[in-house]
């Protein structure tokens, strides 16, 4: 169990880089405030990481509301990650085990371009990075390159697919009472 969760959360990890022979430029991190959203979110979730012909799953709890956000990530009743964010400070609590280059921000980031509103991961986006959307996507370019794109095949179904770091996030969800 104990070597999984490291395995399933590396596609998630800035550091995952490594072992290329020069790391992509960084993606911005989105940092917007939980109000943003505009709504409240309650989910269960399945996640699916993908990197490299490896496949592994985790469960998550996602809660949003005006004030905060909430994420939970755990397997077999062990938690792995806690992530909460009020708009201003990010902060974690996270088992021993986990690798230290697990990035807490950059799961909030792929966190937020999923489910908040276009415009306002538009007015946090860096010069020269735009986010676009139609045709059931979501494609975040810096310049002509597609750095990330998300899908929505379905009510409650995710496909991100982060093309500098290498890993595809697989997201099926069930709402739940908040």
């Amino acid at each position: 169990m104990r070597g999984l969760i490291p395995i399933l959360l590396g596609g998630l990890m800035v550091g995952c880089a490594a072992g290329r022979p020069t790391a992509p430029p960084a993606v911005p991190l989105l940092q917007l405030a939980p109000a943003e959203l505009g709504r409240e979110l309650a989910l269960q979730q399945r996640l699916t990481f993908v990197r490299d012909e490896r496949r592994e799953q985790i469960d998550a709890l996602l809660e949003v509301d005006g004030n905060e956000v909430r994420l939970l990530l755990h397997q077999a009743g062990q938690s792995a990650l806690r992530l909460h964010w009020d708009g201003q400070v990010l902060t974690e609590s996270r088992a021993d085990w986990l690798p230290d280059e697990l990035n807490a921000a950059r799961v909030l980031s792929d966190l937020q371009l999923v489910h908040w509103p276009l415009a306002a991961i538009q007015s946090q986006l860096p010069a020269g990075w735009r986010v676009t959307e139609g045709n059931g996507n979501r494609l975040l370019r810096a310049g002509d390159e597609l750095v990330a794109r998300v899908d929505y095949p379905q009510t409650h179904r995710q496909r991100l697919t982060q093309y500098r770091y290498g890993y595809v996030l697989e997201i099926a969800s069930v709402e739940v009472a908040p």
